[in-house]
């Protein structure tokens, strides 16, 4: 899409990443999703920013949260850098 609403979206998406590798210390992995739990692509604050490892598991989580079955891939922040172990052996 070219409209307006597509591009602020990239670009909170973009904000977004760079947020979490700064406070990782270090790129995710490609394919990484960076989630936004409130829905809110301009909210880059780090509790409201969740990775999933790919794409498949982001859609995944957004049906699951439609039927109320949402598992979110980690509860707090401090988790995130063993999750990416798991997920890639980084």
């Amino acid at each position: 899409k070219e409209n307006g609403d597509y591009i602020r979206s990239r670009q909170g998406q973009r904000v977004a990443r760079k947020e979490i590798e700064k406070w990782l210390g270090f790129n995710l992995p490609i394919g990484c999703v960076v989630h936004h739990e409130d829905s809110d692509c301009n909210n880059n604050v780090l509790i409201n920013l969740f990775i999933f490892p790919s794409q498949s598991e982001h859609i995944k989580y957004h049906h699951a949260k439609r039927n109320g079955e949402a598992v979110l891939p980690y509860k707090e922040l401090h988790e995130l850098p063993d999750k990416l172990q798991e997920w890639f052996n980084v």
